[in-house]
């Protein structure tokens, strides 16, 4: 009887340990979720502000492609021609 009771006592107290543990562990993924949004939103929102502030918010629309560059091989990433050169085959040329 005496050892019924204290197994009983001895279940209970490991599974209120563990689901203490538990409940730390999700306030802590919950706390590093709410943490890396509010980091993002103020990285964007100073991302921002800088690029006002410098003025160049659409300063890939409008910047002229440069005559000087021309590539040898044309890579296609995300639906974009890109055409570059080599660093070896940029040394050769200059």
């Amino acid at each position: 009887m005496v050892i019924c009771i204290w197994g009983r006592l001895l279940i209970r107290k490991s599974v209120e340990f563990f689901l203490s543990i538990l409940t730390v562990l999700w306030m802590i993924k919950f706390l590093c979720a709410v943490l890396g949004t509010i980091f993002l939103e103020f990285w964007k929102r100073a991302e921002n502000s800088w690029a006002f502030l410098w003025d160049v918010t659409d300063y890939e629309i409008n910047e002229p492609d440069r005559p000087e560059f021309y590539g040898t091989t044309t890579e296609t990433v995300s639906k974009i021609a890109y055409s570059f050169n080599s660093y070896t085959k940029n040394c050769i040329k200059s």
